[in-house]
């Protein structure tokens, strides 16, 4: 860690984490829109930076949980000896939220405004693709209107829209276990055969015959299990 020896900015930030790559991000973010950074790998650093630090620290950004101080601990002492500065925590564990106590917090991962975008439209996809590709399978949408709403709601071009709803319904129509619904007819799956094979059950022998199977969609899978490994296991 270096403190460099004159600031010109207007508004200094200090952050500290003990993940370089949060410190090298934000940095470059902070950097982008025209602020001085400084950095530190630990509470204890960030301290020691505040202290070597002859000029003004507007802002101290700071990950909630990090080695020899916390970011509430670290806060609490600059707080005491730079009452101007203003806080701000941070983590990706929201488990981190009450232990960030009075002081103002946001979550990880952040990350530039072009990151922004590309993140967005990634996390509209997959809820588009969690209930589109469901849906799909249990016949209650068609593949045009799944097209549709990736290129209208998700932005989608069509050549995009087009390999999506073929991953759905030609390239990889089983992947609809690995989304809620899915997950939820897996459950009563294992509850049909345990009621049905009673003491018999094996757990393995089931996951084992459901592995097997490959990329199946719900239907088909129950259909192979009822079938096959219920009575051929009792």
């Amino acid at each position: 860690m270096s403190v460099p020896e004159s600031l010109a900015s207007d508004v200094i930030v200090l952050v500290a984490d003990d993940d370089p790559l949060i410190c090298r991000v934000a940095s470059r973010v902070l950097t982008d829109e025209g602020y001085l950074v400084l950095t530190a790998g630990d509470g204890q650093q960030a301290l020691e930076a505040s202290r070597a630090h002859s000029g003004p620290l507007h802002l101290v950004l700071s990950d909630v949980k990090m080695p020899r101080l916390t970011g509430p601990e670290l806060c609490e002492q600059v707080q005491r000896e730079r009452p101007e500065t203003i806080f701000l925590l941070m983590s990706g564990d929201f488990a981190g939220v009450p232990m960030a106590g009075e002081f103002p917090f946001i979550a990880k991962p952040f990350m530039p405004r072009d990151g922004q975008l590309i993140s967005l439209q990634h996390r509209l996809l997959r809820a588009a693709r969690a209930f589109s590709d469901p849906e799909l399978q249990m016949g209650r949408t068609t593949p045009e209107r799944v097209k549709k709403l990736l290129m209208d709601d998700v932005v989608l071009s069509d050549a995009m829209a087009t390999q999506e709803v073929e991953r759905y319904t030609f390239r990889a129509p089983g992947q609809a276990t690995s989304y809620f619904y899915g997950y939820t007819q897996l459950l009563r799956l294992r509850h049909d055969v345990e009621q049905a094979k009673g003491t018999g059950f094996d757990a393995r022998q089931f996951h084992d015959f459901v592995l097997a199977q490959g990329l199946l969609p719900p239907r088909l899978l129950r259909k192979a299990v009822m079938e096959d490994f219920v009575p051929a296991k009792k």
